[in-house]
């Protein structure tokens, strides 16, 4: 939704932003849902089958900082505490996200084996 876009960003917003766009997007679900504005904001998501907004937010950083720290270029200890901090609250190893490595040859100049040898028993 066009809420949740950039909701990464969001985990450093001020309580007061999150709030506001939490109220947004429970009336837009009680909305859907034709839902009494007196019914609770948690069974409106069940209801829904939606995440609550605040679980949404922190998977969606969680997911783009453990992208970044796979890529190995700017999410590390030394620039980026919050992270960390995240990771241990969850219970997540950093140590376990796999770092990608770049190839330094080109695709073209790998020699690859190619077996034949079903081609020429069909025909």
């Amino acid at each position: 939704s066009k809420l949740n876009y950039g909701s990464l960003l969001y985990i450093t917003a001020s309580k007061s932003l999150l709030n506001w766009l939490d109220t947004v997007n429970n009336c837009g679900l009680r909305l859907a849902l034709g839902a009494f504005r007196s019914s609770p904001v948690l069974s409106i998501y069940n209801l829904a089958g939606e995440i609550i907004p605040e679980i949404k937010r922190l998977e969606s950083y969680l997911i783009y900082a453990a992208r970044s720290a796979k890529l190995n270029n700017t999410i590390h200890e030394k620039n980026n505490p919050l992270f960390l901090e995240e990771m241990r609250n969850c219970n997540l190893d950093i140590s376990q996200i796999i770092i990608k490595e770049k190839n330094v040859q080109p695709p073209w100049a790998y020699a690859y084996a190619i077996n034949t040898e079903l081609i020429r028993s069909m025909i």
